[in-house]
């Protein structure tokens, strides 16, 4: 079984996870001093909360601890407020995938379309999910299968996501560009340019929170840059205004277990962020 924030490698090596707990021993105090120490602590955390800090010295951290106050927890009032936010509906975005793939239609755009049997558009209609990934150039299998990605690269690509607790309901999938290559070449830089900008759509429909591009094509070409793609992942770049982080496809990596280990490294960076954004 698959563990949340265990690496879907089976590694051995300790990976570390996002949230880490904190055990209190806590007293159970009554009266007036109770009190006290409890609008204490929810005014340190309503400063932490507006952006002020302040030092805290052992002896008062030791204090305020030693009463069971967590002073990063916050008390109830404000997590009502948080609920009440929560609750507000999500901006729809100005455009949806469907209409991203009846402006594609039956596209004959670039050398592509003469070898092609099926335009591979992408995993089924999301919007607004955290996630989305895309991949190098179909290849022949996927177009057989019809999906950007299939097989058992697939089925480790479900296995990653799903270590850093997201499924397929959270992620959004697609390739640089739909028309398989033929004999499973590399893709032209005129064939990526045609389609990208229905990418770029795709991406707008979807207003995911991470772009993360699988292979050396998928990152080299969002990010304009000849760069390899070693020294490209293991950080954070930006595409129009989206975070984005390359990293190597599971295709490669069924080939190469050794670079599994890095790879987990990206996908810990991405389950970092998605936190960050509280999305």
């Amino acid at each position: 079984m698959l563990i949340l924030g265990q690496s879907p490698f089976g590694e051995d090596e300790t990976t570390g996870s996002i949230m880490e707990k904190s055990n209190f021993q806590h007293k159970n105090i009554q009266g007036p001093l109770a009190k006290i120490l409890q609008q204490t602590r929810s005014l340190i955390a309503f400063h932490k909360d507006i952006g002020l800090s302040y030092p805290l010295t052992p002896k008062i951290k030791n204090f305020l601890g030693s009463f069971g106050t967590d002073i990063g927890r916050k008390d109830k009032s404000l997590k009502k407020t948080a609920k009440k936010k929560q609750t507000v509906p999500p901006i729809r975005p100005a455009i949806i995938l469907s209409d991203v793939r009846r402006e594609l239609g039956d596209c004959t755009r670039c050398p592509l379309h003469e070898s092609r049997k099926h335009l591979i558009f992408g995993s089924k209609d999301v919007a607004q999910v955290p996630l989305f990934i895309v991949c190098d150039p179909p290849t022949r299998e996927n177009e057989k299968s019809e999906k950007p990605i299939s097989g058992e690269a697939e089925k480790l690509l479900l296995k990653m996501i799903a270590a850093i607790g997201l499924n397929q309901e959270n992620v959004y999938i697609t390739n640089i560009v739909k028309c398989c290559p033929p004999e499973d070449r590399s893709a032209t830089a005129q064939e990526i340019g045609t389609c990208q900008p229905f990418l770029v759509r795709q991406i707008e429909a979807v207003s995911p929170k991470i772009i993360y591009a699988l292979g050396p094509l998928a990152g080299r070409s969002l990010l304009k840059t000849e760069a390899p793609l070693l020294r490209l992942r293991g950080k954070f770049h930006e595409f129009h205004g989206i975070n984005l982080i390359p990293s190597y496809h599971p295709e490669f990596l069924l080939r190469h277990p050794d670079m599994k280990k890095p790879a987990w490294h990206d996908l810990q960076m991405i389950q970092r962020k998605i936190a960050s954004l509280n999305v």
